[in-house]
């Protein structure tokens, strides 16, 4: 498996969990400069890539390492700071680079289930 997030300008903080077996943990934080583009970082979740461990102080991206191995009843949630600096409009969700904000994680995962995965499949 593996992630990364996906924001716009507005947002300085992206984090993302996971609940495995109703324990939820941060597998991945990043730090967004307000006003500049985002390169949000890929982490991986396998037996071989050590990511960094995220620094919030220095505002240095990481997160988890190892295999995240999940099953049905298995979450992901995430979550951004987004700094609402768009007066006198403020921002709204849309794929507006510097006017309107995004909040999505993309990542892949293994084996197949045999059928694409939108977080709402049972």
């Amino acid at each position: 498996m593996n992630a990364t997030p996906h924001y716009h300008t507005h947002t300085t903080r992206f984090t993302a969990y996971a609940t495995i077996n109703g324990e939820k943990k941060m597998i991945l934080e990043q730090y967004g400069k307000l006003g500049r583009l985002p390169e949000p970082e890929l982490i991986y979740f396998d037996s071989v890539a050590k990511n960094p461990i995220p620094n919030a102080t220095a505002e240095m991206p990481g997160g988890s390492s190892g295999i995240l191995n999940m099953k049905p009843g298995d979450k992901l949630d995430w979550e951004c700071e987004i700094t609402n600096d768009n007066v006198p409009e403020g921002i709204k969700f849309a794929n507006e680079v510097y006017t309107a904000e995004m909040c999505n994680l993309f990542g892949l995962y293994a084996p197949s289930i045999g059928q694409p995965w939108y977080g709402l499949n049972p």
